[in-house]
């Protein structure tokens, strides 16, 4: 995931994308990345988190479905960098790396941006090279069946579609809990 300051989409609403520049995105753009925009959303329906989604109980839930763990860990190689997150899947565990110096807010967007991948097996369809895990983690080799994922561009559609859902799960976070006496007296 890039920085938003570096050319990022943005949903003003649900139906119009801006860059982070403010240019609105082109009609022939918005029909291209409206497919993400849809599967991102059928994915968030989808998800058993009724009225209780915390970053926690995304975590456990992406560990079931995939039959993984996740570690979640800030990443020194990234400051200074454009990169702000990046996901590597290595020998039955999915490690989510995110920059170190950002916010709360900017963390838990990054974070669940990365998770998004997971969770739309981003990373089985599309990994990244050897190349870009050794400018950001030299030490560690993939192996067989290992893979890192992680995108330069934004407009892309996988971009698209996990930077949708993590907005989806990150508003769903936000949502006040309702008590359940609510449901009978208001």
């Amino acid at each position: 995931m890039r920085r938003r300051d570096r050319g990022a989409l943005h949903f003003r609403s649900p139906v119009e994308l801006v860059r982070s520049q403010g240019d609105v995105v082109t009609a022939d753009e918005r029909v291209q990345l409206s497919g993400a925009v849809t599967r991102a959303d059928a994915s968030f329906s989808a998800l058993p988190f009724e009225d209780d989604c915390s970053l926690d109980a995304i975590v456990a839930y992406v560990e079931r479905e995939r039959g993984t763990k996740v570690n979640i860990t800030p990443l020194e190689t990234l400051r200074g960098t454009s990169t702000c997150g990046l996901v590597v899947r290595r020998q039955g565990m999915h490690h989510i790396f995110y920059v170190p110096e950002t916010s709360p807010l900017h963390r838990l967007q990054c974070v669940l941006h990365e998770l998004s991948h997971v969770l739309l097996r981003h990373d089985e369809s599309s990994p990244g090279s050897a190349g870009q895990l050794a400018r950001f983690v030299p030490d560690i080799r993939l192996e067989r069946g290992d893979a890192i994922f992680g995108r330069v561009a934004f407009e892309d559609e996988t971009e698209v579609e996990a930077e949708r859902l993590a907005d989806r799960l990150a508003a769903a976070i936000r949502r006040p809990r309702r008590h359940p006496l609510e449901e009978h007296f208001g």
